[in-house]
């Protein structure tokens, strides 16, 4: 079975953390935007819980090209069964995703660079009202999700990232709490 598996912490200086990880070899992209949708089905349940096995629908746009993503978390929030395509009429697919019984949760804007590391996708991300974050990804086949990370974390260590900067929540849960409490 294929799962992406992540990491993620927040950064102080996006600059930084880049020129480190131009010295290991790195070549970013350039910076890119994407506007995210985030849909659950009607009975999902308090959308700050973690819930594994529940589907998350997304619709990413970024450059005038529109991904339709379905997630289903597994251990944690960064551990999902992840199939994604694209699509060319999003309004039309958010007809069908409400017709299924979802609506949307949560948005986020953000604007990304990725650079590949070894078998790792780096993301340096600068996200609307919430800040600054690296992320690393990795795809596998029936991955042990806890050690891919360990070893994922151990490399944002080594550019001065510490456990207390470590994200537990993807950008749309981040966004669906900060809007809870505002």
């Amino acid at each position: 079975m294929r799962k992406e598996i992540e990491v993620k912490a927040q950064v102080a200086d996006l600059e930084e953390i880049k020129s480190k990880l131009v010295q290991l070899g790195c070549v970013f992209s350039e910076p890119v935007i994407q506007h995210d949708v985030i849909f659950v089905d009607d009975n999902y349940g308090p959308f700050d819980e973690f819930q594994p096995g529940k589907n998350l629908l997304r619709i990413r746009e970024s450059g005038g090209t529109f991904l339709f993503t379905i997630k289903q978390p597994a251990s944690n929030e960064f551990d999902s069964i992840e199939y994604e395509t694209k699509i060319d009429d999003p309004e039309e697919m958010k007809k069908a995703i409400t017709l299924m019984g979802f609506h949307a949760m949560a948005e986020v804007h953000k604007t990304r660079t990725k650079a590949k590391l070894n078998e790792w996708e780096i993301c340096l991300d600068a996200v609307e009202g919430l800040g600054s974050f690296i992320e690393l990804e990795e795809i596998a086949e029936d991955p042990d999700a806890e050690e891919i990370q360990e070893k994922m974390f151990s490399l944002l260590e080594s550019l001065g990232v510490t456990r207390k900067d470590r994200v537990t929540h993807g950008y749309d849960t981040l966004v669906y709490m900060k809007n809870k409490t505002s």
